[in-house]
């Protein structure tokens, strides 16, 4: 899979609305989180230069945005020792040590316990 490019064109009717506000409208497919990263990122174009969230549209404007490719991180199983206070079909309970994390965040790469 590659990245995806769409091509917009700016109408006349579209002048003076922020570039941010008009992506969130044609791309409803895309949040707005996502649309202020690809601006950031420089991967929306206006008539081939990069713009900030708060560009006013002119109305005459040809857009294009790339969408890179997701990568979806692998999650490999790790065999850590559980102390399980409980557990169902639905429920488990596990005395989690001081200092383990719950959750994974950017700086974490071992040692995590995932919620699912």
């Amino acid at each position: 899979m590659s990245d995806s490019v769409q091509n917009l064109i700016a109408e006349p009717e579209d002048k003076g609305t922020r570039i941010d506000k008009y992506l969130s409208q044609e791309l409803e497919d895309v949040s707005r989180s996502r649309i202020q990263k690809l601006l950031d990122d420089g991967d929306i174009t206006v008539d081939d230069k990069c713009v900030k969230s708060n560009y006013k549209l002119n109305g005459t404007e040809h857009i294009t945005i790339t969408i890179p490719e997701l990568i979806v991180p692998q999650i490999l199983p790790e065999n850590i020792p559980l102390n399980i206070i409980y557990e169902d079909d639905d429920v488990i309970l596990i005395d989690k040590p001081k200092g383990r994390t719950l959750h994974r965040n950017s700086c974490q790469c071992t040692y995590v316990s995932l919620q699912g």
